[in-house]
């Protein structure tokens, strides 16, 4: 119990020290909360699966290697777990309080096994054989994010039988976004200065470049996902390719995140454009443009 009441005291401390009064952003967010969940269920039929895949984007923050590392050496095995699985569960309750709500009680059981299954994706104990990976070594992040969040990927391709099983092509775009998530979960550190220094390009090629590798890989994991999906729900073609399509664009949007803000990591301002883009995914091609020519500013300095 003392580590939740240490961990909700940072999390104010944190929110009142960028200016914010922490109950009105707390009404906020509710209210925000509530108006995007009753939009969905109202406009979409694939409600639940987006509030899956949102309920994910927050409970893949806990999945940070050093996080669980430290709370396995703060605590016995058995409570670390405990602590983990009441975490996730914490977190996905508004999404299933609402899919509760609407009667989405297949959606519901489905959420609440892959929270718990998220709690066993941390490995505890190292060994000196190194994973292969289909990558080079540039970019880095996809060599490192695979290594690091290979557990998530086959998770993401394991609902593609639940997908055909039920013959809903909502649960197949669901593991589309949740690969592209995770994906876009590479690019969240910043590396050091030294990486991008070395190669001694001007900043619009380095982008360019960063973005054209970076595509290459991501099409290595999204595309035959993609291809499975056309094969299962070839009515769906259009859906699935536009998918497909954004998750590719959403991979350059986060790279040129990424450099506007470097070398700290994205700050709250970009969170919320990168969120408004997912909200009306037309805005992309306002907010790449304007991250790009930020980026560019940041990194002048290192490359000339």
């Amino acid at each position: 119990m003392y580590y939740f009441k240490l961990q909700a005291r940072m999390t104010w401390r944190r929110v009142a020290g960028w200016g914010v009064n922490p109950y009105v952003s707390l009404v906020l967010i509710g209210l925000g909360y509530l108006f995007v969940s009753e939009t969905l269920f109202k406009k979409t039929d694939y409600a639940p699966q987006v509030l899956i895949v949102l309920m994910l984007t927050f409970q893949m923050r806990l999945l940070r290697k050093e996080r669980n590392e430290f709370l396995e050496m703060a605590f016995l095995s058995k409570r670390h777990r405990l602590i983990r699985v009441f975490e996730n569960l914490l977190i996905a309750s508004p999404f299933l309080i609402s899919m509760l709500v609407h009667r989405a009680f297949i959606e519901v059981l489905v959420a609440v096994v892959i929270s718990i299954a998220l709690t066993f994706t941390s490995t505890k104990t190292r060994t000196s054989w190194v994973m292969p990976t289909p990558f080079g070594k540039r970019p880095f992040e996809f060599t490192v994010g695979f290594r690091n969040s290979y557990l998530l990927m086959i998770g993401a391709y394991a609902l593609l039988p639940m997908a055909y099983a039920y013959h809903n092509s909502n649960w197949g775009i669901v593991s589309l976004v949740f690969l592209t998530l995770i994906i876009l979960g590479f690019f969240s550190k910043p590396e050091h200065e030294m990486y991008v220094w070395n190669y001694a390009k001007t900043p619009p090629k380095f982008l360019f470049s960063k973005a054209i590798q970076s595509l290459r890989q991501a099409s290595l994991l999204i595309i035959p996902l993609g291809v499975i999906l056309l094969i299962i729900f070839p009515e769906n073609s259009i859906k699935i390719l536009s998918f497909t399509g954004l998750a590719l664009a959403y991979i350059i949007l986060i790279i040129m995140a990424k450099y506007s803000a470097y070398p700290e990591e994205m700050n709250i301002p970009q969170g919320i454009l990168i969120g408004m883009t997912l909200y009306f995914p037309p805005l992309l091609v306002v907010v790449i443009p304007y991250f790009y020519f930020q980026a560019i500013q940041k990194l002048q300095a290192l490359l000339k």
